[in-house]
Order: structure tokens, then C-alpha cells, then sequence
């Protein structure tokens, strides 16, 4: 029976991988919890409730772990930089060094918004570079998370610190990026870019899951693994898939890439010029990362995890 630490249960993936590694069966989970009542959604898991940015709530949770999984974080991309970089580094950075006496598999959940830099994200892989300055607070706190992994990974020998990278998590229907897609259709604020004619690459949250369960066994200290369902998709067919045949989606108008590009260098501008007060429609990092090609190369996942993305669940999600 392995016991299993997951940050961050109570959110969307979060509690999907509970549910996935309580019917594969021998792990004992716990997971930690801004909110204690969310052990409702978890009834068989055990509840660490705390801030992990608070140092004190360390002192009621458990070492004696084999395996963590850090899911917890802050995705807000207009968040207050003091509070992404204690959300997403300071947090690492305490779970890190709870553990560092400890022989276990740390996972870390990480993004492909790592890459964000100013230009486009297609054909991404791990050769790719990480750049040293990033448009997103973001991507900004999550290239400085990788980091504190990455020299845990150096310094610590006895175990092992893996990063995972997927992109755009999806299934069910509760997922972030359906929740946006419907919002924008209800405020008639849904607009495409080139008809939405581009590639995407996006990761069904089973597919995860089987990633994170393969990184138990073949992830290498150190490494980081771009995760997706495999072959990009064209993105109008990928908004499709996830809202069905809405006829909003027909009658939504089209705007030029070049367009897009302006209004969101214009957003940014606002972003600025208001002290971020005032969040644009659209910015530089959703216009790299929603409105233009982000594509993934999997060779480092499925020769180093051994992983292999499940079309068939999801051709039927």
C-alpha cells in the first residue's frame, strides 16, 4: 500500500485523481485542503486542511509519504505577483523542504505556459527553451517552481522529483476551459480568431492521470514531461467537441490574427497603465496560449514514462 500525498484534491483534476487511483486500488490518500468541508467530496481520503504557504500548517501534516503529488497553485494570470509568488513558489518551496528528510517520489504539476515568452508555442518540446523573461506572472511563478524541483532533484539524491507539463486539461463537465467557453457564449463575448483554423494540443484529464501513475514507476529525477492526448487537434473542432453543436458557434464572428494581435497588446497596455486594475478581454499570454497553435511533441513522455495518450476515451468524452 503506498501512501499518497495530493496538494490541491478539492480541485478539478484533483479530485478526478483520487477517484482514478482509489479504483486502481493500493494507495492510501491524503490531501491537503485550503477547506476542511471539502472532505465531503473525498470520503476516503484524509484531510490536511491549511494554507501551504502558511508555514504552520507543516506542523499537523504527515512525512511518512511515499509518493506527493503537487496540484495546488494559483492559475490566475492577472494575480497580484505577492500572491502568485506565494501561492505557487513559496508553496513549493515549504512542501520541498517538509520532505527533504524523506525518501519519495515528488510530483509536480506543472504547464506548458512555462514556455510563454513573446512569440508562438507551436511544436513545443523538451529541447525547446524555457525563456528568461515570461509575459504572465503565471508562467513567471511556474518557470520558478520548475526551478526549486529541479534543484531538489540535485541536491537530494534519495529521491526522486518529477515534472509534468500538460496542456489544457479537459473532460467532464466542470472543467476550467468548458466553464470559460460556456461563460463567453452566455455574455456574447465568444469570438474567434481565423475561425479558430489553428492546431491546439489539449489533455483529457484521464490521460493525466495515467501520466502522473506512469511517473510512480519511469519518471526520472530532474526531467520534465510535456503530456497531452497526442495528435493536435484543429481548434474549432476541439471548442466543438467540448460544447457540442451550439449554434452560438456559427453565428459568433471571426476576427483576423493580425486583429487579435493588437487588441492584446492593447489589453496589456490597459493592464499597466491602470496599475492592473483593470483586466483586459484579451492579453498577450491568452493569445498565445488560447488564440494561436500550441502544439506538443510527446517523444520525451513516451520514450522516459512510457506513456501513451488513450484515444479511444477520448474520442468519447
Amino acid at each position: 500500500m503506498k501512501r499518497v500525498l495530493i496538494t490541491g484534491g478539492g480541485g478539478y483534476f484533483g479530485k478526478r485523481l483520487i477517484s482514478y487511483l482509489e479504483i486502481k486500488g493500493n494507495f492510501d490518500i491524503t490531501t491537503s485542503l485550503r477547506n476542511s468541508e471539502h472532505n465531503k467530496i473525498h470520503p476516503s481520503a484524509r484531510v490536511v486542511a491549511g494554507d501551504l504557504a502558511d508555514p504552520k500548517t507543516y506542523l499537523r501534516m504527515p512525512k511518512d509519504f511515499d509518493i506527493v503529488i503537487h496540484l495546488a497553485s494559483n492559475t490566475d494570470h492577472f494575480a497580484n505577483r505577492d500572491d502568485s509568488y506565494r501561492d505557487i513558489v513559496s508553496a513549493t518551496d515549504l512542501l520541498l523542504k517538509h520532505f527533504e528528510s524523506r525518501a519519495i517520489t515528488f510530483i509536480y504539476l506543472s504547464s506548458e505556459a512555462v514556455f510563454l515568452g513573446n512569440g508562438p508555442l507551436g511544436g513545443l518540446s523538451e529541447r525547446s527553451e524555457v525563456p528568461k523573461s515570461n509575459i504572465s506572472i503565471y508562467s513567471e511563478m511556474k518557470k520558478k517552481a520548475e526551478k526549486l524541483v529541479q534543484e531538489f532533484a540535485i541536491l537530494n539524491s534519495k529521491s526522486r522529483f518529477i515534472i509534468l507539463r500538460p496542456r489544457m486539461i479537459w473532460g467532464g463537465d466542470d472543467s476550467p476551459v468548458l466553464k470559460k467557453l460556456k461563460s463567453a457564449l452566455d455574455s456574447r463575448t465568444f469570438v474567434w480568431v481565423d475561425r479558430g483554423s489553428y492546431l491546439t494540443s489539449a489533455t483529457h484529464y484521464i490521460n493525466l492521470c495515467i501520466a502522473v501513475c506512469q511517473s510512480f514507476t519511469y519518471g526520472v529525477s530532474g526531467h520534465a514531461y510535456l503530456i497531452s492526448d497526442g495528435s493536435p487537434i484543429i481548434f474549432s473542432s476541439f471548442v466543438r467537441n467540448l460544447v457540442g453543436e451550439d449554434s452560438r458557434l456559427k453565428k459568433a464572428p471571426s476576427i483576423p490574427r493580425a486583429l487579435a494581435f493588437c487588441l492584446a497588446l492593447l489589453g496589456d497596455m490597459i493592464y499597466f497603465l491602470t496599475g492592473q486594475k483593470i483586466r483586459p478581454p484579451i492579453s498577450r499570454s491568452a493569445y498565445y496560449l488560447s488564440l494561436s497553435s500550441v502544439t506538443l511533441d510527446l517523444e520525451n513522455a513516451k520514450k522516459g514514462l512510457y506513456y501513451s495518450p488513450q484515444d479511444a476515451i477520448v474520442a468519447t468524452s
